[in-house]
């Protein structure tokens, strides 16, 4: 097992530690609020390990990134609007609102994410691979993607170097995310 594979399994138990380190660290009088807290715990490490040493390399890497989505949502939705008690009421309830409109659309896109692909029934298909590409969104890692009978699907680094366009394939996709889950070569006939 690479060791990518190894880090992407331990990623949220190294999270889990990384939190309680900072709630140590926060005990002490280190961190000013709960906000330089919470950055720390979320957008510092988590980031820094899944676009740095993860990308989407792997299908635990994928399922890491969308369970984080959905994480930071509930964050934002439940654990936010109990740090703006202080403020005053109608102040406390539009700060309420806006946290819990800013958590809801990773809530939905990590879960749509995850249901569709560990869920719903998995989409099959079967066909010569025509294309093989690397496209690049200006904020998540480069995506690996395959063409099979005209229909775009996502792929991770190492199952894109098995493949070279005019193979026969079938596969498995997550209806979710679109990721490829089981790929097999098939004789041609």
């Amino acid at each position: 097992m690479a060791f990518l594979d190894i880090l992407a399994i331990l990623f949220w138990p190294l999270v889990a530690l990384f939190a309680l380190l900072c709630w140590k660290f926060r005990s002490r009088g280190t961190f000013h609020d709960e906000w330089s807290l919470a950055f720390y715990v979320l957008i510092v490490f988590p980031l820094s390990v899944v676009w740095t040493s993860l990308g989407f390399s792997s299908l635990i890497a994928v399922f890491n990134f969308h369970l984080g989505l959905i994480i930071f949502g509930l964050i934002f939705i439940f654990y936010s609007p109990t740090s703006i008690r202080q403020k005053p009421g109608p102040e406390r309830n539009r700060a309420r609102l806006f946290l819990v409109l800013f958590g809801s659309p990773f809530l939905v896109w990590g879960g749509y994410y995850l249901i569709g692909d560990h869920l719903l029934p998995r989409e099959i298909a079967e066909g010569r691979i025509q294309a093989l590409d690397a496209k690049r969104d200006s904020v998540l890692p480069e995506d690996q993607t395959v063409t099979i009978n005209d229909h775009e699907y996502k792929l991770t680094k190492r199952l894109r170097a098995t493949l070279k366009v005019g193979d026969y394939v079938r596969i498995e996709a997550g209806q979710g995310s679109g990721y490829i889950y089981r790929l097999e070569h098939v004789p041609t006939r």
